[in-house]
């Protein structure tokens, strides 16, 4: 019989589920094809194998483990037997040569039955007759680890679920203490159990990906699709591979932690693509009900109380425990004559724990709003699906405590009730929560926008320094005149309102705006690095600041920034050359990261004077990258070894990405979802690019308003 060492060595779970052994596992086992039909037996040595070769199933010792496997089933001699009884069941027999049955499937009786291992990986027990119908599989028995066509999930009509549970130890696949379900309780959410305890929650599906993992736009994109269904019979989440992509597995460890997996085919190994849980505010409830976690405020615990609330325990907050979570300052008025209540928009969050909560997705947002205006009960609302642009669809109630919420990039708006004295301030439109500042409040902050308190300028506008009263610094870009004689005020307010609700960690935060007279003037946080500008073309001190890996952190920053912004934000976001010129700008973006790409990695300027892009491509070409590397980083790195060639070949993957995005072509330039999948995935394809033109600078035509600080040029306001 043929070695079953091809493929990618995966073994089905007590027949059940799949993980991944080490190659060597069945480098010795023998192929019995993929099909185990009746008085055939599959003994340890011997393995099914699918019929494309990438799955493979058959006995196997975890870890340090003496014990021998298949599955979750435990044989405590050193031999086993997988057969088809009589009765047309999968059984396990120990191997002790005494016919005791370690695990059977239990499945309906037919005369004839065979058992296929299927090139998904599902093992599949059908009657041999010629029937469709399937008797038994392994993917409705999931153990540690989901792959494409299974799911997680609860026939509601049968009452069977399908959760993962992890190992007990690396050697003793036996269920673990973690269990990840499918939460069908109130809008679909996948949670993380701990011995009963909830541990960690995906947040509720938003029509695109679970709210808390916004880095789903990444891998959906190239790799998955998302599968989740909501029916009278089932409630279910599960996804498939998109055409020609490589394998992709989400596997619960022993330790309680969620990876994703993607399969390198080159190296035959497993690269994590996400994982999860990412950091302290991903503990569910840490901040408590009515509590924000913001995972980059440390120096808080993470924890805040949302607005017109106050920690519940003081003193148990200044002891860094905010689990009590936060009460509310002044009670609400619903109901009142004389006052009433509103709403604070709480963008860029996870969106809280839906068990009390409830969902109609036939509705806008708008109704959804009158909806919960008239419900005394309702404390919070939120769209329930995201797709289409704009506000989202659908409604989303909330009518208990508000729990689980923290910031993620790309995050949801909840649309929190507040009583009328808490929300002076806010805007009466509901969908800007940006205040706006008075212009002699700006001109104070800024020196009257003096030219020494110039930091940048680019094509729409220039940025100023400035400091408020009470010592924060800030970043001010007051808009050149002519980006705005087409357009008026409201063209400029809806441009905020849509900015505002931008929430990346690669985008500076909008603060505030002004709008007096002619003046349209833009606040952010000041980013005290300064601009990238300085750093990859300044003085080889500040360059040798940016190592290899730092710089290729920034690329990856950019890109995931530039593409949130055009395909993950959901909010209908218009660049400002569409809004104020008419002009859709979303491949001039791609050429301009290409150029910016190119320049942090050779520190050198694309200009009139020195045309980058064809030098870049000529040394691509010619198979001499290493000789387009800045040379402040290429020095150290000019060794022999596998971390140099490991190195040169990055930076040939980056050069070549670079170079696919200035093509001449617009059509001919990637989509920036495509582009981070390249940087992320050395599985993604990337194309032979053409050798570009010659053009100075780095816009084609200049960048839209949107890159960092919130919607400025690349050149100028990258930090």
């Amino acid at each position: 019989m043929a070695k079953a060492t091809t493929g990618i060595c995966l073994v089905d779970v007590i027949l059940f589920s799949f993980f991944l052994v080490a190659p060597r596992a069945f480098a010795a086992a023998a192929a019995v094809t993929d099909t185990l039909r009746g008085g055939r037996n599959i003994t340890d040595g011997e393995t099914l194998v699918s019929a494309d070769g990438t799955f493979t199933l058959g006995f196997f010792s975890p870890g340090v483990s003496a014990k021998r496997y298949l599955g979750i089933c435990p044989l405590n001699v050193t031999s086993g037997v997988l057969s088809i009884s009589d009765a047309g069941s999968l059984v396990l027999l120990d191997g002790s040569g005494g016919g005791h049955v370690a695990w059977s499937s239990n499945s309906p009786y037919a005369a004839s039955v065979e058992a296929r291992l299927s090139n998904s990986g599902n093992l599949v027990v059908r009657d041999s007759s010629g029937s469709t119908t399937t008797l038994w599989q392994s993917f409705d028995h999931p153990s540690n680890t989901l792959l494409p066509g299974m799911k997680m999930g609860k026939n509601l009509w049968t009452g069977a679920e399908w959760d993962l549970t992890s190992w007990r130890s690396p050697d003793d696949p036996s269920p673990g203490a973690y269990r990840r379900v499918l939460d069908t309780s109130g809008i679909p959410d996948v949670v993380l159990w701990q011995d009963g305890v909830e541990r960690y929650r995906s947040g509720p599906w938003n029509g695109r990906w679970f709210s808390g993992n916004p880095e789903a736009a990444t891998y959906t994109t190239n790799l998955i699709t998302f599968q989740v269904t909501v029916s009278p019979g089932e409630i279910s989440y599960g996804y498939v591979s998109k055409p020609g992509a490589p394998l992709t597995r989400s596997v619960v460890l022993d330790t309680g932690v969620v990876k994703r997996l993607v399969w390198e085919a080159t190296s035959r190994t497993w690269q994590t693509y996400f994982q999860g849980p990412r950091d302290l505010c991903d503990a569910y409830a840490k901040c408590g009900a009515f509590g924000l976690c913001d995972a980059n405020e440390p120096s808080t615990s993470f924890c805040g109380c949302l607005r017109g609330f106050s920690p519940t325990s003081p003193a148990a907050w200044a002891m860094k425990d905010a689990s009590g979570g936060c009460r509310r300052n002044v009670p609400l008025r619903c109901g009142n004559t004389t006052t009433t209540d509103g709403f604070a928009l709480v963008q860029g969050v996870k969106l809280p724990d839906t068990h009390n909560a409830s969902v109609d997705t036939g509705i806008t947002v708008e109704e959804c709003r009158a909806r919960c205006v008239a419900n005394c009960s309702c404390l919070a609302y939120a769209a329930a699906d995201i797709r289409g642009g704009g506000g989202g669809s659908g409604c989303v109630i909330w009518t208990g405590g508000i729990v689980d919420l923290r910031y993620v990039d790309q995050g949801q708006g909840l649309f929190l009730r507040l009583a009328e004295s808490e929300l002076e301030g806010i805007p009466h439109n509901p969908a800007t929560t940006v205040p706006s500042v008075d212009l002699q409040k700006v001109k104070a902050a800024t020196g009257n926008f003096s030219q020494g308190h110039v930091i940048g300028q680019g094509g729409f506008g220039i940025v100023y320094k400035g400091q408020l009263p009470d010592g924060r610094m800030i970043a001010v870009k007051r808009l050149h005149q002519s980006t705005l004689t087409k357009k008026g005020k409201k063209d400029f307010t809806r441009e905020v309102e849509v900015m505002a609700r931008l929430r990346h960690g690669n985008l500076l935060r909008l603060l505030a705006y002004c709008s007096e007279g002619s003046e349209r003037v833009l606040i952010y946080d000041y980013m005290s690095n300064r601009s990238l500008d300085l750093y990859i073309f300044g003085d080889s001190g500040l360059r040798l600041m940016l190592n290899w890996r730092k710089r290729l952190g920034i690329i990856h920053g950019i890109a995931n920034g530039v593409a949130y912004l055009h395909e993950g934000s959901g909010e209908g976001y218009a660049s400002p050359e569409y809004a104020w010129r008419g002009e859709m700008t979303l491949k001039c973006d791609v050429y301009s990261f290409g150029v910016v790409l190119l320049e942090t990695l050779s520190g050198q300027r694309n200009g009139p004077m020195y045309s980058l892009l064809p030098h870049a491509w000529e040394l691509w070409e010619q198979g001499r990258v290493m000789s387009l590397l800045d040379a402040t980083i290429g020095l150290p790195l000019s060794v022999s070894g596998p971390d140099h060639t490991e190195m040169e070949d990055e930076l040939a993957r980056c050069v070549q990405i670079g170079l696919l995005c200035v093509q001449d072509a617009p059509e001919e330039r990637p989509a920036m979802s495509a582009v981070v999948a390249m940087l992320t995935s050395k599985s993604s394809r990337v194309d032979r690019p053409k050798r570009p033109g010659v053009h100075g600078g780095r816009s084609r035509p200049p960048l839209r308003e949107s890159e960092l600080l919130g919607a400025t040029d690349i050149d100028d306001d990258l930090t």
